[in-house]
């Protein structure tokens, strides 16, 4: 299963409307030519996610980018996923570096060096 395995079930309809919206415009576009896929950037974070989700889950490696990157997703969007161990280490080690999800620079501070990890989670990924 995709990473809509960690989605609530009370959301896992919409994470499946997000991920596909695209490839179904793409592959009916002979349908109605004249229609218009409208891009929504939220939408661009629900698949990377998955993407980071499915790589890890795949390779049974982390990668520091995508540890960050999901780090800030389950801060944004702390609804949509589900009570998991996943969910609760992300948000354990945002809280031991008090991280907001607004806090920009910060993101942009880590993903350029990993100087700021604790060397504990600097084990965690490729």
């Amino acid at each position: 299963m995709r990473g809509g395995g960690l989605i609530r079930e009370d959301r896992r309809k919409e994470w499946s409307q997000a991920l596909k919206k695209a490839e179904n415009f793409f592959k009916h576009g002979d349908r109605d030519p004249d229609a218009v896929l409208e891009f929504k950037a939220s939408q661009t974070e629900f698949t990377l996610f998955d993407a980071t989700y499915m790589y890890a889950s795949l390779t049974g490696r982390q990668t520091y980018e995508g540890l960050v990157f999901q780090s800030w997703f389950i801060l944004k969007h702390p609804g949509a996923i589900l009570d998991s161990e996943f969910r609760a280490e992300m948000r354990e080690r945002a809280d031991r570096l008090s991280v907001r999800a607004d806090d920009w620079s910060l993101f942009l501070d880590l993903l350029k060096s990993r100087r700021y990890l604790p060397k504990d989670m600097l084990d965690a990924f490729d």
